[in-house]
């Protein structure tokens, strides 16, 4: 059954067993509108972190968007429970015309909001790496928009990657959607 969008709301999973769920699912709130440009930029504080700097690709294909009546959501988080790419951990989550894979940068901004400034703090217990995915408005292509706090000292640095990319996610990948 498709909306009026034409996205599929029904999700096949290809492998469910490859995710894991971790902990509660996250309740992010409507948001009326929201522009992604005002929200992300090199200096900008989100939460416990800081902007160092944003990937060409976020910049070229995502930084314009603009996203009104972003409806309440209980966003899952999921871990691999296994070394995988990015089409898998899609069709684990339902295939990439199921709306629950993506995530809307309004949801992206309060899940960084929320996140705990030292991921040394969750070794073993929570990932390092925060993976959602989002469809590019410039040409229809499936990106994994991810960021991290790798040195641990609060600031982050927010890229995109086409899945096509084949981009290698570990058991502390830190996945959205679902």
């Amino acid at each position: 059954m498709a909306d009026n969008t034409g996205i599929s709301k029904e999700c096949t999973q290809t492998e469910p067993s490859l995710l894991r769920m971790c902990g509660k699912p996250l309740l992010l709130p409507a948001v009326e509108h929201f522009i992604t440009r005002e929200k992300f930029f090199a200096g900008a504080r989100i939460g416990n972190f800081t902007i160092e700097w944003l990937g060409n690709n976020f910049c070229k294909h995502f930084i314009d968007t603009i996203e009104t009546n972003t409806p309440s959501r209980e966003l899952y988080t999921w871990a691999p429970t296994r070394w995988t790419h990015d089409p898998n951990i899609v069709g684990a989550l339902g295939g990439d015309v199921c709306e629950k894979v993506q995530t809307a940068f309004a949801h992206v901004f309060e899940t960084i909001k929320c996140a705990p400034k030292s991921q040394k703090m969750l070794k073993g217990i929570c990932p390092n790496e925060y993976v959602s995915y989002k469809r590019s408005p410039l040409d229809d292509v499936l990106f994994a928009i991810c960021w991290d706090d790798v040195s641990s000292n609060g600031k982050i640095g927010i890229k995109a990657f086409p899945i096509s990319d084949m981009v290698l996610r570990i058991e502390n990948s830190h996945i959205s959607g679902g």
